[in-house]
C-alpha cells in the first residue's frame, strides 16, 4: 500500500463515521508518519510548534483515527490498523448502496412539514442521500448536519431524505383469489418534524413546539431535558433548517448570536447523549458543538455539499435553455453548479437571451442582484480575519497557500488564527481546498464568489482613493508583481482597471488627477500605519494606470510594494531611502536572440542585441548576472557538459567562454569573417562553430586551439548540432544542405537532402537517430540521421522557423519563429499540441526547461517570456527598454537630424546645445529607415511593424500609414523630384507609393530574399535595390522591370548607396567588405576589407570620401579613387547601425547597439556631440534605497538611476544632447 492509497482509506472510514475528512495538519502528521518522521522532525518542516503536535493534535488524531478504523491506532500500528481495516471492510463497501438500506419499523409515523418546500422535481445528490440516510438508519447517528454555502441545496436534500423515510414501503403480492395488495411496512420514525429558524426564533419557542408534538399535545414545557424524555420514548426525526440564523455574524464560524448561546447546550446535549432519535440541521456554517463533538463516538457527523453536476443540467433542461455540452458546462462551471445561482441565471437567460446560453456567455456577466443579496447576507457573517483571506484569495485569483497568505496579510496574523479561518471558511462553504505537488493546502474561491468578492473590493478601494480615507488600500493590493504572468493580466484588467476608471469618474482631468495622487501620498506621509502597508504602492499602480506624469514626484522614506515600474518613465523621481517590496523594474536588454536553461534548471541564460549574456534566476526572473564582452547579437549558448563553463556566439564574429560560477570571461576566439550564427558544446568537450564565412570548425574550446576546418557548404552556416554521443556533427546553413560529419575524423560521412530554402536550426533526437531541421519556407522535417530519409513534415507555421528544440525525453518538439508564435509539436503523429501567442514581433528562440512543464522563449519585440506547457499560458514575462538607436537621416539644409529608435520613437535633434525638440510616436516596432522629401517638409519612416509612415515634419502630425507589406519594412527612399516614395521589405518585394495619397502604386518583385535597402539614382530614372541573396538589382520604374542584377557579394548586401552624381554605386555587406561599383557598367572598382560586417555606407556630398559602419564599432573613411582607409573614427563600444553625412560634408553622425549617436568632425576625427534616446529612469534618486539586489541597482543605474541626494543633479544628465568637453559644436 502506498500513502496516496492510505489517505483515500482513512478519508472514507473518517466520512463514514465521523461525518469528516482529515484536516490538513493532520494530512501532514500522517504524511510525516507514513515516512518515519518524528514528531519533531514532522514540526519543522510543516511550520508548527513541537508542542502543538505532541500535545494536541497528535493525541486527537490518533483518537479520531481509532474511532474511523474501529480500533486502538496509534503512531506505532496505523500502517496495520489502516490495512485490517481495508480488508474487512471490503464486503461492507460492496453493500452499502441505497437499494440495500432497510428502515427500521415501527407501526405509525406522524410527519409535519412546516414550510418545508416542495422536492417533487429533485436531481442528482444520489451520493448524499445514500450517505446521509446510512447514518441515520444504519448507524443511528443522534445528530447530522448538512453544510455548505446558500442556494448550495441543503433544504432540499433535507427535505428529500426525510420524504423518502417517511414513505419507505415494500411491496408484496399473493392473495388466494389472485388479486395484489401492497403492504406498507411500517416507516422507521413515529414522528418526523421540519422546522425553519429563518426567523431566528428562541430555543424556548422550539423546545414548546417539538414537545407539543410529540407529547401529543399534552405537555408545552419548553425544556431541554422534557425533549431529551421524549426522543428516548419515541423514535424522531427533526430537521431544523437555516441554523446559520442563529449564529453571530462577523466571527468566525460556529459562535452564536447574543442570546442564543442555549442552542449549543442544546445541540451538545442532544449529539453527546444517549437516545434514539436523530436532529439534522442544516447551515451555512458549522456550529462549534459539532466541530467538538464529531468523532468522538461516530454518532455526530457534518456533510459538506459542494455543486452538484445532475442538478445543474437536470435544471437548465427544465428550464428549456438552449446550447451546446461545451456550452453547458462552461456555465455550471461558472455558478460552480450552485442550484440556486443557476436557478438565477437561467432565468435570466431565458427572459433576456432568449434561452440561448452562447448568447449569454458572451456578455461575460456573472454577478446579478440576487445572487448579490445570497452572497451578502452569507459574507456579512464573517469575522474580519475571514473578510481579509476572502479579499485576498479574490486578489491572487488561483490556489493559494497558507504560506502565501500569511506573506500576503498586512497586518499579520498568527497562523493558528489563519488555520482557524481558513477552517471556518470552509465549513461556511465559501473557499476550496486542495494539496499542492508539495503536500500543502492551498485554497481558493468559486468563480461566483470571487467576482462578488472582487466587486466588493474595487468599490471600497476606490471610494477611499476618492475620499483620502486608506484603510483598505492599505491592506490590499490592486497588483501584485510576483504572480503569474496570466493572474497578473487578470489582476490589471479586472481590478486596477475597474478602481482607475471609477477614480477617473470623480477626477476626470489630467490635473485633477495628479493633485488627488499628490494629496494621497501626503495623507500616506502624515500616518506611519500606512508607511509600510501597500498605500503607497497602490497608489503608483493607479497613477501609471491613468497615465499620470509621475516625473519628479517624492517617494522618499517609504515603503513601496508590489509597485509595477516597468510601465512609465520614472524622471527625476526621489526614492531616497525607500524600501522597495517586490517592486518590478525595466530592464536593460533589447531583443533577445539565444537561451538556454542552465542544465539543472535553476537558471536561465539569455543573449540579446547589445552582445551582453544575461542570466536569470527560476522561476522568478530575478536578474543573477550580466556578463559583457562582445560588440554584437548573441546568436547562440552552449554549456560545458561539466556545467564549468559557457561559450557564446556572437554577429561580431567571436566565441567568448566564461567561467559560469563566477562569471569571469576566460578568453575570446576569432572564428573568422562574419557572423557566428551557431555553437554546439559536445560530450566529448569539443565546440563546434557554424559561420557567415562558409565553414565549420571545431575548437579545443578552453585553449581556443582550432583542431579542425570542415569545408563543404556553398553559404552561411547557420547551425551546428551534435548528437548525443558526440561521435556526429550536423551542420545546416543558406545552401539548403545539411551534412552529418564524423565528430573524430572530420569527414563528411553523407550529404542529407535538400530542402531548397535556407536551413536555420538542426536538433539531435535526445535518444533516437533522428535529426530535426527547420527552415524559412515554416517546415519542420523529421529526419533518418544515418539514411537521410524524411519520416515527417511538420507544418503550421507560416514565416521562417529559427529554433526548434527536442524535451529531454523526446517526445516533444518546440519551434519558434516569426510569425510571432511558439509551437508544441508531437514528431510522432505531426499534430501541433499547442500554439503560445503573446509576443509582438519574431521569436528568435524557445527552449525547454530540463525538468519541469515550462518553455522559455525570446523575441524581437524585447520580451522574455516563460510559459505552462500545459495550459499554453504565460507564467512570467520581461520586457527590456529598447534604446538601440538605429536609422539616421540628415534634414536638407543640416538643421535638424532625425533618429529612428528600437523603442518605436523617432527623435528629431538641433545641432545647437538642447535636447530634442520634438519626438513622432506612432509606430508600434522598430525604426529601421528614414528619409527626408527633397524640400524638408516630409519625413518617411520604415519600421518593422510592416508599415512605412509619412510626418508632416512642422506639426509631428503622421500623413500617412502605408500598409501593403507583410514583413518588416527595412528601407524607404524618397525620389528627388517626385513625391515617389519606395520601400523594401522582409517579404522580398519593393513598393512604390503616393507621397501625397499614400496610395500604392506598384509592386518589384525579383529578389529572392528579404530586400534590405533601396535607393534612387540622382536622376530619378532607375532605383537601385539590395538582398538578402546577396545582389544588387537595378529597376527601370517605367516598366517595372529588372534592367541588371550586379552580383559580387557573398552574403546579405545590408546598404547601398548612390553618389551625388550618380557615377558610383557603394554597397555594404555581411561578407566583411564594402564594395565600389561603377555607375555605367557597374563593374566593382573596389573591394573596402573590413574585420567584420559592413552595416551602412553614405557618401560625402563632394564624393572626396565614402564612409562605412562596420560592427567593429568603427567608423572609416575611403578614398574612392584608391579604395584607401583614410581614416577611422572610434567610440562607439557595440555594433554600428548606421551613419549619415551632414549636408555641406563636414561632419558625420554613427548611430549604434550602445543607444548613442555620435557626431564626428570629418576633418579633426573627433567626436564633438554625443546624443542619446532618453533613459526612463534620468535622474531617479537611490540613495541610501534598500530592497533591492546589487543586479537590480545596475540595471536602474544603466538606465539613469543615480545615487546622490539631489535629485535635480540627475535631471541635469538626463538631457538627450551631451556635449562633449572642449569640443566646439557646428
Amino acid at each position: 500500500m502506498i500513502l496516496k492509497e492510505a489517505i483515500a482509506i482513512i478519508n472514507r472510514a473518517m466520512q463514514s463515521r465521523l461525518g469528516r475528512q482529515m484536516s490538513d495538519i493532520e494530512t501532514v502528521l500522517l504524511e510525516g508518519a507514513w515516512q518515519g518522521k518524528t514528531y519533531t522532525q514532522i514540526a519543522d518542516e510543516a511550520g508548527y510548534s513541537v508542542n502543538y503536535l505532541t500535545t494536541d493534535i497528535g493525541p486527537k488524531y490518533w483518537k479520531s483515527l481509532s474511532l474511523a478504523l474501529g480500533e486502538s491506532v496509534t503512531k506505532k500500528n496505523f500502517k496495520a490498523a489502516i490495512e485490517r481495516y481495508q480488508n474487512e471492510s471490503f464486503q461492507t463497501v460492496q453493500t452499502s448502496a441505497l437499494s440495500d438500506l432497510q428502515p427500521l419499523t415501527s407501526n405509525n409515523i406522524f410527519t409535519d412539514w412546516g414550510e418545508a418546500p416542495d422536492v417533487s422535481q429533485f436531481y442528482g445528490r444520489r451520493e448524499e442521500q445514500t450517505i446521509v440516510r446510512q447514518w441515520i438508519e444504519k448507524e443511528q447517528c443522534r445528530l447530522i448536519a448538512v453544510l455548505g454555502m446558500g442556494g448550495i441545496g441543503k433544504t432540499s436534500l433535507s427535505v428529500k431524505v426525510a420524504k423518502d423515510l417517511a414513505t419507505s414501503s415494500e411491496v408484496s403480492a399473493g392473495l388466494d383469489n389472485g388479486t395484489r395488495t401492497t403492504q406498507i411496512s411500517a416507516p422507521p420514525f413515529e414522528r418526523l418534524i421540519w422546522r425553519s429558524l429563518r426567523n431566528a426564533p428562541p430555543l424556548s419557542l422550539i423546545l414548546e413546539d417539538l414537545i407539543l408534538i410529540l407529547s401529543d399535545q399534552q405537555n408545552s414545557k419548553a425544556d431541554m431535558s422534557q425533549l431529551l424524555s421524549w426522543l428516548r420514548q419515541r423514535r424522531c426525526l427533526i430537521i431544523l433548517d437555516n441554523v446559520e440564523t442563529i449564529l453571530k455574524a462577523g466571527d468566525r464560524a460556529g459562535f452564536y448570536r447574543s442570546g442564543y448561546e442555549e442552542y449549543g447546550s442544546f445541540f451538545n446535549l442532544i449529539g453527546g447523549t444517549s437516545h434514539q432519535s436523530c436532529l439534522l440541521l442544516t447551515s451555512r456554517e458549522k456550529p462549534g458543538e459539532l466541530a467538538v463533538l464529531e468523532g468522538q463516538d461516530g454518532a455526530v457527523r457534518s456533510l459538506q455539499l459542494s455543486g452538484s453536476v445532475e442538478a445543474a443540467r437536470a435544471l437548465l433542461q427544465s428550464k428549456g435553455l438552449v446550447g451546446t455540452s461545451e456550452q453547458q458546462q462552461a456555465l455550471c462551471d461558472r455558478y460552480s453548479y450552485n442550484p440556486l445561482a443557476l436557478k438565477i441565471v437561467a432565468t435570466t437567460i431565458h427572459d433576456v437571451f432568449g434561452g440561448e446560453i452562447g448568447a449569454f456567455l458572451v456578455q461575460d456577466t456573472i454577478i446579478f442582484n440576487s445572487i448579490r443579496r445570497l452572497l451578502d447576507e452569507q459574507f456579512g457573517r464573517l469575522s474580519e480575519s475571514e473578510q481579509s483571506i476572502m479579499n485576498w484569495l479574490a486578489i491572487n485569483r488561483e490556489w493559494t497557500t497558507i504560506v502565501d497568505l500569511e506573506t500576503d496579510l498586512i497586518p499579520t496574523i498568527p497562523r493558528s488564527q489563519l488555520i482557524e479561518a481558513l477552517e471556518s471558511l470552509k465549513w461556511r462553504g465559501l473557499i476550496e481546498r486542495q494539496l499542492t505537488h508539495t503536500r500543502l493546502a492551498a485554497y481558493t474561491q468559486q468563480p461566483v464568489v470571487m467576482e462578488y468578492v472582487s466587486d466588493r473590493l474595487i468599490e471600497q478601494l476606490s471610494q477611499e482613493l476618492i475620499s483620502a480615507e486608506l484603510d483598505w488600500i492599505n491592506r490590499y493590493p490592486t497588483l501584485k508583481t510576483t504572480v503569474k504572468d496570466y493572474i497578473g493580466s487578470s489582476q490589471l484588467e479586472l481590478i486596477l482597471m475597474p478602481v482607475a476608471e471609477l477614480f477617473r469618474e470623480q477626477f476626470p482631468s489630467p490635473t485633477m488627477v495628479r493633485s488627488q495622487i499628490l494629496y494621497l501620498l501626503e495623507r500616506i506621509r502624515q500616518s506611519p500605519s500606512l508607511q509600510a502597508g501597500y498605500s503607497t504602492g497602490n497608489v503608483i499602480n493607479l497613477g501609471v494606470n491613468l497615465l499620470c506624469d509621475l516625473s519628479s514626484f517624492d517617494f522618499s522614506r517609504l515603503t513601496i510594494r508590489h509597485a509595477d515600474l516597468c510601465r512609465t518613465p520614472l524622471k527625476g523621481v526621489n526614492f531616497s531611502h525607500v524600501h522597495f517590496v517586490q517592486t518590478r523594474f525595466k530592464q536593460t536588454f533589447g531583443s533577445l536572440f539565444a537561451g538556454s536553461f542552465s542544465q539543472d534548471g535553476q537558471h536561465l541564460l539569455v543573449g540579446d542585441s547589445s552582445g551582453d549574456l544575461r542570466i536569470w534566476s527560476i522561476p522568478d526572473l530575478n536578474p543573477i548576472m550580466t556578463l559583457r564582452g562582445h560588440r554584437s547579437f548573441i546568436w547562440a549558448i552552449a554549456l560545458s557538459p561539466d556545467r564549468k563553463h559557457i561559450a557564446t556566439s556572437s554577429e561580431d564574429g567571436t566565441v567568448t567562454i566564461w567561467d559560469s560560477a563566477t562569471g569571469q570571461q576566460l578568453h575570446t576566439i576569432a572564428i573568422g569573417n562574419g557572423a557566428v550564427q551557431s555553437i554546439a558544446w559536445s560530450s566529448r568537450n569539443i565546440l563546434a562553430s557554424g559561420c557567415n564565412d562558409f565553414m565549420v570548425k571545431l575548437w579545443q574550446p578552453l585553449t581556443g586551439e582550432c583542431l579542425q576546418t570542415l569545408a563543404g557548404h556553398q553559404d552561411a552556416v547557420n547551425t551546428v548540432s551534435w548528437s548525443r554521443s558526440g561521435d556526429r556533427l550536423a551542420s545546416a546553413g543558406n545552401d539548403g544542405c545539411i551534412k552529418i560529419w564524423n565528430g573524430s575524423t572530420g569527414h563528411c560521412i553523407h550529404t542529407l537532402a535538400e530542402q531548397h530554402s535556407p536551413i536555420r536550426s538542426l536538433a539531435w533526437h535526445p535518444v533516437q537517430p533522428l535529426l530535426a531541421s527547420s527552415n524559412e519556407r515554416g517546415e519542420i522535417k523529421i529526419l533518418d540521421g544515418q539514411t537521410g530519409n524524411n519520416e515527417r513534415t511538420l507544418q503550421g507555421h507560416t514565416h521562417p522557423i529559427w529554433s526548434i528544440a527536442w524535451d529531454p525525453t523526446g517526445t516533444q518538439l518546440v519551434s519558434s519563429s516569426h510569425d510571432g508564435t511558439v509551437r508544441l509539436w508531437n514528431p510522432q503523429t505531426g499534430e501541433c499540441l499547442r500554439i503560445f501567442r503573446g509576443h509582438l514581433n519574431w521569436v528568435w528562440f524557445a527552449v525547454f526547461h530540463p525538468t519541469q512543464p515550462i518553455l522559455a522563449s525570446g523575441g524581437h519585440d524585447g520580451m522574455l517570456r516563460l510559459w505552462a506547457i500545459q495550459t499554453g499560458r504565460c507564467l512570467k514575462a520581461l520586457t527590456g527598454h529598447q534604446s538601440t538607436m538605429r536609422s539616421l537621416a540628415w534634414q536638407p539644409g543640416g538643421a535638424v537630424l532625425a533618429a529612428g529608435c528600437d523603442d518605436t520613437v523617432i527623435r528629431l535633434w538641433t545641432v545647437q546645445a538642447s535636447p530634442q525638440f520634438q519626438s513622432l510616436a506612432g509606430h508600434t516596432n522598430a525604426i529601421a529607415d528614414l528619409v527626408w522629401s527633397p524640400d524638408g517638409k516630409r519625413l518617411a519612416s520604415a519600421s518593422h511593424d510592416y508599415t512605412v509612415r509619412i510626418w508632416d515634419s512642422t506639426t509631428g502630425h503622421c500623413l500617412h500609414t502605408l500598409q501593403e507589406h507583410t514583413n518588416w519594412v527595412w528601407s524607404v527612399t524618397w525620389h528627388p523630384t517626385q513625391a515617389l516614395l519606395a520601400s523594401g521589405s522582409v517579404d522580398q518585394t519593393i513598393q512604390l507609393w503616393n507621397a501625397d495619397t499614400g496610395m500604392l502604386l506598384q509592386t518589384l518583385q525579383g529578389h529572392t530574399s528579404w530586400v534590405l535597402s533601396v535607393a534612387w539614382h540622382p536622376s530619378g530614372t532607375l532605383l537601385a535595390s539590395s538582398s538578402a541573396d546577396a545582389t544588387i538589382r537595378l529597376w527601370d520604374i517605367d516598366s517595372g522591370e529588372c534592367c541588371q542584377v550586379i552580383h559580387g557579394h557573398q552574403h546579405w548586401i545590408q546598404a547601398i548607396a548612390w553618389s551625388s552624381d550618380g557615377a558610383n554605386l557603394a554597397s555594404a555587406s555581411y561578407d566583411g567588405t564594402a564594395r565600389i561599383w561603377s555607375g555605367t557598367d557597374f563593374t566593382c572598382l573596389h573591394v573596402l576589407p573590413h574585420p567584420n560586417v559592413v552595416y551602412a555606407v553614405a557618401w560625402s556630398p563632394d564624393q572626396s570620401y565614402l564612409a562605412t559602419a562596420c560592427y567593429d564599432a568603427i567608423v572609416r573613411l575611403w578614398c574612392p579613387k584608391t579604395g584607401t582607409c583614410l581614416k577611422q573614427f572610434e567610440g562607439h563600444s557595440h555594433q554600428l547601425n548606421d551613419l549619415t553625412v551632414s549636408p555641406d560634408g563636414g561632419y558625420l553622425t554613427s548611430s549604434s547597439e550602445d543607444g548613442t549617436v555620435r557626431l564626428w568632425a570629418v576633418a579633426s576625427g573627433e567626436c564633438t556631440y554625443i546624443w542619446s534616446s532618453d533613459r526612463p529612469y534620468d535622474g531617479m534618486n537611490l540613495t541610501g534605497v534598500t530592497g533591492i539586489t546589487e543586479a537590480q541597482r545596475a540595471t536602474l543605474e544603466a538606465l539613469g538611476a543615480i545615487e546622490s541626494s539631489q535629485t535635480m543633479a540627475g535631471i541635469a544628465i538626463a538631457k538627450a544632447l551631451t556635449p562633449v568637453p572642449n569640443k566646439p559644436a557646428p
